[in-house]
């Protein structure tokens, strides 16, 4: 989970998911489901799984 507020509710951190191939790194909110990915907001996958920390890494060394 992230200490970055979710921009659509406010209301909820958002966490970091993966694609279950895991080539894409996305941010959630469990909240009220919105799905960013690299700063876009995108449908939400069928199916998603927890950031791997490799996944973490790349995605902290972008921002």
């Amino acid at each position: 989970m992230t200490e970055e507020l979710c921009p659509s509710c406010q209301d909820a951190n958002l966490k970091i998911s993966s694609s279950t191939d895991q080539t894409i790194i996305y941010k959630t909110c469990d909240n009220c489901l919105v799905t960013i990915e690299n700063d876009k907001y995108v449908e939400r996958p069928k199916e998603m799984i927890p950031a791997t920390k490799r996944q973490i890494k790349i995605l902290l060394e972008k921002c």
